[in-house]
């Protein structure tokens, strides 16, 4: 990942030696890889936030929406195989986050965040620097 501050995306390099298996590819192809949250801590999460992990949800997509998700799942599912709950949060989670804020002020200090204006640059780095 490129070492500057105005840079949010985790980016990695990884090599798969596929000789001698029933894998192929050609030259463009490329590897989708999904992963998954620990389920134990994803549990864990769920109950300290008050969630029943088993409890059915029905998402309804907005039109808005960049990101696909099941629409039929369980609590314990979008924790455990949508949500990215233990990584660095990027930009564009704060900007979906704003979608949702109630109080004007956070929607706009959400919003800086994703525009990358000056006081959301600040707001960003103080909010993920432990990451």
């Amino acid at each position: 990942t490129p070492e500057t501050k105005d840079y949010d995306r985790d980016i990695r390099h990884y090599e798969f030696e596929v000789k001698g298996t029933s894998v192929s590819y050609k030259t463009g192809d490329s590897l989708a890889v999904w992963p998954r949250n620990d389920a134990d801590l994803a549990e864990k999460v769920c109950q300290m936030m008050g969630y029943d992990a088993g409890q059915q949800l029905q998402v309804v997509p907005m039109e808005t929406a960049r990101n696909w998700c099941p629409q039929d799942l369980s609590v314990r599912q979008l924790f455990t195989h949508v949500l990215d709950i233990f990584g660095k949060p990027n930009k564009k989670f704060f900007d979906s986050l704003s979608l949702f804020a109630k109080d004007e002020k956070e929607k706009a200090l959400l919003e800086s965040i994703a525009i990358n204006s000056d006081e959301g640059k600040a707001v960003y780095r103080d909010l993920v620097q432990d990451y």
